[in-house]
């Protein structure tokens, strides 16, 4: 039981906590996520581990029929 105690405090944790940006290091490759949902775009700036930057916004009405890969690009543009 004290495992699972553990557990969940520690996921407790990491849901509290906000993530610590880190510099970026311009010697190294720059990687982009992206995600869309039917209501809002989201991409993180990242390289290796660590995030560097977020990026959140709400959908526009006109773009809610595309399809999902449309609206990731949308997201990163």
């Amino acid at each position: 039981m004290a495992a699972a105690e553990e557990a969940f405090a520690a996921l407790k944790t990491a849901l509290t906590t906000a993530p610590v940006l880190t510099m970026s290091n311009f010697t190294l490759p720059f990687t982009v996520e992206c995600d869309a949902s039917g209501s809002g775009f989201g991409a993180v700036l990242h390289q290796g581990a660590g995030p560097i930057a977020f990026f959140s916004r709400p959908i526009a009405s006109r773009h809610q029929a595309l399809a999902a890969y449309e609206r990731e690009l949308i997201g990163l543009v």
